[in-house]
């Protein structure tokens, strides 16, 4: 709608309402961390994502990324994307582009700005794959809070946790 009514520097428009909207994802994510009495690092943030591959994107493609760890960084390989599928199939490049270079950076910092992600590479352009980086990463440290947190965690996803902001 920006783009077809030509609204003025409307991709820094989208990129502001993407940032913001991920900003307050991450918090909501920073809010339950800290509700378990868990640090603010890429564990919880794995932990506590609001988001995951469906049943269905999963049967398609049952490795939709890969995950290596490099000196303490996770390294994250994405080889398919439903957000990038949808941006294209609409002819939008610029908003894949847009989207993808401001929701995981503010997502990160909505949980905690003090952590480093990078994203090294996007598929967009190329149809192939995405980079990204979570800098001391504490990779399998999520695992051990698995078998404890799993149900908490389940009736952490439905609950409203306005009252804490």
């Amino acid at each position: 709608m920006l783009k077809e009514d030509k609204f003025h520097d409307y991709r820094a428009v989208f990129r502001m309402a993407v940032r913001l909207y991920a900003e307050q994802r991450g918090s909501r994510m920073a809010q339950r961390t800290l509700c378990d009495g868990r640090p603010l690092d890429f564990a919880s943030f794995r932990y506590y994502g609001e988001w995951a591959y469906t049943p269905q994107a999963l049967e398609e493609m049952p490795a939709p990324y890969e995950r290596f760890s490099e000196g303490g960084d996770l390294k994250i390989v994405i080889h398919a994307c439903p957000w990038s599928s949808q941006y294209l199939e609409m002819g939008l490049l610029d908003g894949a582009d847009d989207y993808c270079a401001v929701l995981d950076k503010a997502l990160v910092r909505g949980l905690n700005p003090d952590i480093t992600f990078e994203l090294a590479r996007t598929m967009h352009a190329n149809r192939d794959f995405c980079v990204q980086y979570q800098r001391d990463a504490k990779v399998g440290e999520e695992d051990a809070y698995d078998a404890e947190m799993a149900e908490q965690l389940l009736e952490y996803k439905g609950y409203n946790f306005s009252f804490i902001d």
